[in-house]
């Protein structure tokens, strides 16, 4: 079979969706090289990221179109010519005018936080989101969610038939670090353990704030807090607070590479992730991954994501959040619990897992 993906991601973003576009086309061809892949991007950074085995890049054939034009309306003409059976959009949006040209489609469908949380995108992002993910709703063959979190949230806010949506957890995967790798990494950027980690994009909805200021109430001063992450005028109001009421124990790091950051992982007391609201929530399985506990909300997916393997609070309540900080720093065993807890329930999002669940909801359409 001929599967072609939306490659935007793929070739040229090096953190979120770009991350979920690599591991799902990796799985796919290491686990199902029968197939042919198809990577769909007019202009491919092919200096950040190379094709893997079993893919070809699809380039419009008319190089004067531009490629935002080409992804959405004019793609189907390639598609065709190559014989694609099945397209995949991999990022809460499908091209028009797949179906007259009877090509299959899928859509994974992340969040919908320009619903939950307009504030944080200008009016203009909401209705092109809006628009992208309803047309991807009425028209996709098959929509994947990321997980029943959102799938409860497309049938709330689109109307989307339950029936029509299919969990697919993506997969999560940490480079393999000895312990010489973990110790020159801890030396590089200076970790002084004991210290409580935040990993993930810095921005109003994760909610760093309040778990800055529940480390405050915590008035240790031989506890550290590392943030590692990108993030605009939220982590400036972050860093002030820092520097105003926790001088010299909260560090912030950005650009931190997979090898390194399995030890700011492996030597953290927690994770402390307490966001409001996410599709997945990546760093938990990340942290479980590395016998590393997490702290995290009660709400939305986190239950979904994390099992019984993490310790759930109110994102809102700054007095439970630092007594749970509290509790996991001075328990030793319940620390051990939550790392065999954390460690088992990493093993549901595997590659292999990933790859069956993919190639099975994309085998449906063609046994119907």
């Amino acid at each position: 079979m001929r599967i072609a993906f939306d490659a935007k991601r793929y070739f040229h973003n090096k953190t979120g969706l770009g991350n979920y576009s690599r591991k799902l086309i990796s799985a796919l061809s290491t686990f199902y090289p029968n197939h042919e892949y198809y990577l769909c991007d007019s202009k491919p950074n092919e200096s950040f990221m190379r094709p893997l085995a079993h893919c070809e890049i699809l380039r419009s054939e008319k190089n004067y179109i531009p490629d935002t034009f080409w992804r959405t309306y004019s793609i189907a003409d390639d598609l065709k010519q190559k014989n694609i059976a099945l397209y995949h959009g991999l990022s809460n949006e499908i091209p028009w005018s797949l179906k007259k040209n009877g090509i299959k489609s899928v859509v994974t469908i992340h969040d919908i936080i320009h619903k939950l949380y307009p504030n944080y995108y200008p009016l203009i992002d909401r209705i092109i989101y809006d628009r992208k993910v309803s047309y991807a709703c009425k028209n996709a063959d098959i929509i994947l969610s990321t997980s029943h979190q959102t799938k409860s949230d497309l049938a709330i806010y689109y109307n989307v038939n339950p029936e029509r949506v299919q969990v697919v957890y993506q997969s999560v995967v940490m480079p393999e670090v000895n312990e010489q790798q973990l110790a020159e990494a801890k030396d590089r950027h200076n970790l002084k353990t004991p210290y409580f980690l935040y990993v993930g994009r810095i921005e109003e909805r994760k909610n760093l704030l309040t778990a800055l200021k529940a480390f405050k109430k915590l008035n240790n001063r031989e506890l550290s807090f590392y943030v590692v992450g990108q993030g605009g005028a939220y982590k400036e109001l972050c860093e002030t607070f820092a520097q105003d009421e926790l001088p010299g124990q909260v560090t912030f790091f950005s650009g931190i590479d997979n090898v390194d950051l399995c030890a700011f992982y492996k030597y953290s007391i927690a994770l402390i992730f307490a966001s409001h609201y996410e599709g997945f929530g990546i760093p938990i399985i990340e942290a479980q991954i590395l016998r590393t506990p997490v702290i995290t909300s009660q709400y939305g997916c986190f239950r979904e994501i994390a099992s019984v393997a993490a310790i759930y609070v109110n994102p809102n309540n700054i007095d439970q959040l630092a007594e749970s900080m509290k509790t996991i720093y001075s328990d030793s065993g319940l620390r051990n619990e939550l790392q065999q807890a954390g460690q088992e329930n990493a093993k549901r999002f595997t590659p292999e897992s990933f790859a069956n669940e993919l190639m099975s909801a994309y085998e449906k359409l063609f046994n119907r």
